[in-house]
């Protein structure tokens, strides 16, 4: 693969999620549980990658993300 063939690639990658990106944020409600579970999902996983090699800033910024967005999940569960 040429230089161009990589360029091209890294386009197509940043138009699809980009796209990707647009379309969840206008279906996707914060308020609704599949949001929630998904934020804490996520954030869950980067906070495990953030303990390998271990960096605090990151360990951190993942960990509370990890723990508003469970929080969320139990608010909303509460007021069901």
């Amino acid at each position: 693969m040429d230089d161009a063939d990589a360029c091209d690639l890294h386009v197509c990658v940043v138009i699809s999620r980009f796209s990707w990106f647009y379309w969840y944020s206008t279906t996707l409600d914060p308020r609704k549980t599949a949001y929630n579970v998904l934020n804490a999902v996520g954030s869950a996983i980067l906070a495990y990658i953030a303990f390998h090699p271990f960096q605090i800033g990151f360990v951190v910024l993942e960990v509370a993300w990890t723990l508003i967005s469970v929080y969320a999940l139990v608010r909303q569960r509460e007021q069901e």
